[in-house]
């Protein structure tokens, strides 16, 4: 098969101090020049120009076809994009770069009313394009330096490039038997996250999410396997496990007498079990744990597939005494009616919305309500997906009671989860 060839000419290659490569796709001359002279300065590894959307979709289509016939030219990581492009759009090219297989981080360089900016992430939420940031125009070098390093460290974070999602992130076929072989060989096993005070950063709790230990992949997420867990009908099994070795783990801590919580996440098809509330209390006693320090969540999704059965669970489970979360609060189309027919004692806020927050004043004063009406309803308040300083300090001003993610600590094995619990508490005179 014989591929049309390519070769895009960049702009600068450097003594890179950013080991990134950057297209420009900017209309304005004068804007394009002043972009160049600045990520020259900053070091960028090769830089590329384009003054049009299809330009700037030619060269990166054009990398990608040389990145895979082996020429040893690596894709772009960043584009800089004007939304209003000739030709070609900016919300087009966005559209374009949806379909590479190596998608870059996209800073948007631009003034459009907030609402329609608002509008633009969210369509880059949805193509699954990472955004990076919004630069200013003309051009402040500090600002750009500021966000290129996000990227930076983002990718060094994750130990690979950021304009690739990780396989390991994406849905696998697993036959049955090799997932029961996980589950009786504690394979799949519990990681935790760390919950805490926004204002003092004194751990309250932690949420129990799942993690696969493959031997040939290592470490994998629940988004790789948790629908073949549901397909072959092992959730209850895979829950069941989870539940007891956290249950284990509090019941070690609360000899401490930390006061931490547990959250556990219970599916559509656990909420409509009548055996439910009965199954969780046997366990939760088998460890001589209290219930009030055991949080269930469960998603909007997941409670209106069987709305019946599940406030039989839920009212039954809060008569024993558990608390219940609703979970990815702002990430669905109906969950409000939700507040006034759930027995809840916590929301938990969608790291969706808390992002745009941190971005978008329109976003704030929505996350703003959202947090008054849960206080007022005598609903405490979990900002989950704080990645960055800017969401942290935002949801602390907010008056958020718990917050969750990376920025805080990321999901971690038993052992590696008590050694962090143990330097927070040997800083805070506890340990």
């Amino acid at each position: 098969m014989t591929r049309n060839t390519f070769s895009p000419s960049p702009v600068c290659l450097s003594e890179a101090c950013l080991p990134l490569n950057v297209l420009i796709a900017e209309r304005h001359d004068s804007q394009r020049t002043a972009l160049c002279q600045a990520l020259r300065a900053l070091g960028a590894c090769v830089i590329y120009a384009a003054s049009s959307g299809w330009d700037a979709y030619h060269i990166l289509r054009g990398l990608d076809g040389l990145a895979e016939d082996g020429l040893g030219i690596g894709a772009v990581d960043v584009v800089i994009c004007d939304l209003q492009l000739p030709e070609m759009d900016g919300v087009e090219l966005i559209r374009q770069l949806a379909a590479l297989p190596r998608k870059p981080v996209l800073l948007l360089s631009c003034s459009l009313p907030p609402r329609l900016m608002l509008a633009v992430r969210e369509m880059m939420r949805q193509y699954q394009v990472p955004f990076g940031g919004l630069l200013d125009k003309p051009v402040r070098p500090e600002q750009l330096h500021r966000l290129l390093q996000e990227v930076v460290t983002d990718r060094a974070r994750a130990g690979k490039p950021v304009n690739t999602y990780p396989s390991s992130a994406q849905p696998m076929f697993v036959s049955r038997p090799v997932l029961e072989r996980a589950l009786d060989s504690r394979a799949i096993e519990p990681w935790y996250q760390p919950k805490t005070d926004p204002l003092t950063g004194r751990p309250l709790g932690f949420e129990v999410l799942a993690r696969w230990r493959h031997p040939e992949q290592g470490i994998l997420p629940t988004a790789c396997f948790l629908s073949g867990i549901e397909l072959h009908g092992l959730m209850e099994r895979m829950s069941a496990i989870l539940l007891e070795q956290s249950l284990q783990l509090l019941g070690q801590l609360e000899s401490q007498d930390t006061g931490l919580t547990l959250s556990f996440n219970l599916c559509w098809s656990q909420l409509a079990d009548p055996a439910l509330a009965d199954r969780i209390l046997h366990q939760t006693r088998a460890y001589r744990i209290e219930p009030e320090r055991v949080v269930l969540e469960m998603t909007e999704w997941s409670v209106i597939q069987h709305m019946g059965p599940t406030l039989d669970n839920l009212i039954r489970l809060g008569m024993r005494g558990f608390q219940l979360s609703l979970d990815d609060f702002g990430a669905g189309y109906n969950a409000l009616h939700l507040l006034a027919e759930l027995p809840l004692d916590e929301l938990k806020i969608d790291r969706s919305l808390v992002h745009r927050a941190s971005c978008s004043e329109t976003a704030t004063q929505v996350l703003t309500a959202v947090q008054q009406l849960a206080h007022r309803i005598g609903l405490r308040t979990v900002a989950e997906g704080i990645e960055r300083d800017e969401d942290y300090q935002l949801v602390r001003s907010l008056g958020c009671d718990e917050v969750q993610g990376h920025f805080i600590a990321p999901a971690m094995c038993e052992t590696d989860f008590i050694d962090w619990l143990c330097c927070r508490q040997t800083r805070a005179g506890a340990c």
